[in-house]
């Protein structure tokens, strides 16, 4: 590609991108740059955010000012963050990485379909009327054997692959740091696993208020206290099973040790 440049000289780009600047009267060359970077990847990415820094660095440093976005660090948490919950659910990759991850979250809604189904079915029988309780909002905090298997297979997913295939240099280049990294990974376990354990809470306040003989605002009145209670319970929880987890899985580069370390972590001490 020839284009004119300063003083009637030429500017040769070859296909390797290095940029040639040649003296049209006395035909040799005055300079040569070499390519530095490779803008690559989408832009809402943190490694296409990464090589956008770097090509604009380049430029810079080429004297050829860069005018396009310029996302900074917010930006780049948040790509990194929107690409770990797409990881962990499984999203634009195969559906055999969507099997595991749904069916578990799936699994957490029957406890409390099950206790709307009893209350529905027993509501105008002698159980009803007893109070018969299958599942209560403590109990249901306490249910989650299958969270802690999704944030098993889910952390490590997110975090161990970066270290396998050697991107976080290519991350902790530019704009990253490493507390961004920890926040997004942290950020999008928690954000799945508060997600999954607060919305069967909801189901089943809202069915236990749909069923409630005494009708629906004398329960509300009555379970004023669910309303804050179990949102900070489940962020706990959530916040408690994504730092262990990310932590256990930046341990190792392989994604069964961190998922059989976090499990063990969970259990053992139960034991």
């Amino acid at each position: 590609i020839l284009e004119a440049a300063e003083g009637g000289d030429l500017q040769v780009i070859t296909p390797d991108l290095d940029t040639i600047v040649v003296d049209a009267d006395a035909g040799k060359v005055l300079c040569l740059w070499r390519a530095v970077a490779t803008v690559a990847g989408p832009s809402t990415m943190c490694a296409g955010i990464d090589r956008l820094a770097g090509y604009r660095v380049a430029l810079e440093a080429a004297d050829r000012p860069y005018d396009g976005s310029r996302g900074g660090r917010a930006a780049g948490r948040w790509a990194l963050w929107r690409l770990t919950v797409r990881r962990a659910l499984g999203l634009r990759r195969s559906w055999r990485q969507k099997v595991l991850p749904w069916t578990l979250l799936g699994l957490v809604t029957i406890p409390a379909a099950v206790d709307l189904g009893v209350r529905y079915a027993t509501r105008n029988t002698p159980v009803g009327e007893i109070g018969f309780e299958f599942l209560t909002f403590r109990d249901y905090v306490g249910v989650s054997t299958m969270l802690l298997l999704f944030v098993a297979v889910s952390a490590p997913d997110v975090i161990c692959p970066d270290r396998h295939d050697r991107v976080l240099p290519l991350i902790f280049s530019r704009p990253l740091t490493g507390d961004d990294y920890v926040v997004a990974k942290v950020g999008g376990i928690f954000f799945l696993v508060f997600g999954f354990s607060f919305l069967p809470q909801v189901m089943l306040y809202v069915g236990q208020m749909l069923v409630a003989e005494d009708g629906s605002l004398d329960y509300v009145g009555d379970h004023l206290g669910i309303l804050w209670k179990v949102p900070v319970a489940c962020a706990v929880l959530a916040l408690f099973y994504a730092s262990v987890a990310v932590a256990l899985a930046s341990l190792t580069d392989r994604r069964i040790v961190g998922g059989l370390a976090f499990l063990g972590t969970m259990f053992i001490p139960s034991i």
